[in-house]
């Protein structure tokens, strides 16, 4: 029982806690992508806020997990909302939230195509008024554009700058595909060291920065079991002499 709870503190001692305050499907992100790294985790429940998630892995992972938590930009970062000053907010503020809102929600769809990074949308929709387009020089009038940042992982693009901009402009109300700029981005693959590399100990697949302390736990898991089968012996062996010395001596 002791060696049992001495290998379950020696084990929490070991973990490391990388990210934490994560909505469930950052945390599923960032499980494949330390996954892809090799660096095993855990995505577990976090005691400090109702509904959000934290990733744990082994203390010799964290500082290439939290690296790789950067790269892949988990958790994401949220786009700001556009809020009025005042209590009651005014008509251009509230066409600005709009605006950005509607710009997240094609970046959501964007980034949940297989093999996207991530995905930038900028809008810059004009505000339509018939005195403004009456106004304008040279029968000139303003229209709105938008412009799109791709960033993949792959070396050829998940979709096609065709499709994207059939995507956007069929989601914002008078906006053409020929007024869409696309930019496609291939991100850098990270480049695993030598001790990211996996290594067996039996059929045990674990890192090679991991081996050290796997063969430490192994060796005081062996040195308890050793222990605790020399003391059942050494039990057995007692009992049993305990037994001959109150067997009476038969009488001859």
């Amino acid at each position: 029982m002791r060696v049992a709870l001495g290998l379950a503190v020696f084990a929490l001692g070991c973990s490391r806690e990388v990210a934490a305050g994560l909505d469930e499907a950052d945390a599923n992100r960032g499980v494949v992508a330390l996954a892809r790294a090799n660096v095993d985790a855990e995505k577990m429940a976090d005691p400090t806020a109702e509904g959000r998630f934290k990733l744990v892995v082994g203390r010799d992972e964290a500082t290439v997990a939290i690296s790789v938590l950067a790269s892949e930009e988990i958790p994401r970062p949220r786009s700001a909302v556009v809020t009025a000053p005042g209590i009651i907010p005014s008509p251009e503020a509230d066409r600005a939230a709009r605006i950005a809102a509607m710009a997240s929600q094609i970046e959501r769809s964007l980034g949940s195509i297989d093999g996207v990074h991530d995905a930038r949308v900028h809008l810059d929709v004009p505000l339509t008024d018939p005195l403004v387009a009456a106004l304008a020089t040279e029968g000139k009038t303003l229209r709105a554009t938008a412009s799109v940042l791709i960033r993949h992982r792959s070396a050829n693009p998940p979709i096609q700058a065709d499709d994207v901009r059939k995507l956007v402009a069929g989601a914002v109300s008078g906006l053409a595909p020929e007024s869409i700029a696309v930019v496609m981005v291939q991100v850098p693959q990270m480049t695993l060291t030598g001790d990211r590399e996996l290594a067996h100990l039996g059929p045990i697949a674990v890192t090679r920065g991991s081996l050290p302390t796997l063969r430490w736990v192994l060796g005081v898991a062996f040195i308890g079991l050793f222990g605790l089968g020399a003391a059942l012996l050494a039990l057995a062996v007692r009992v049993r002499r305990l037994k001959d010395e109150r067997e009476p001596v038969p009488v001859r």
